[in-house]
């Protein structure tokens, strides 16, 4: 059961920590493409 529990719990962590690196991305990329397009 204990197992199960921490499997879960890290699959949630795994999860979030993919969500937080793909929206910190998507907001770094926004104002690049602009900088590029400008120059």
């Amino acid at each position: 059961m204990l197992s199960f529990i921490l499997r879960r719990l890290g699959t949630m962590a795994l999860t979030m920590l993919c969500l937080t690196l793909v929206v910190f991305f998507l907001i770094n990329l926004d104002p690049n493409l602009k900088k590029l397009a400008i120059s």
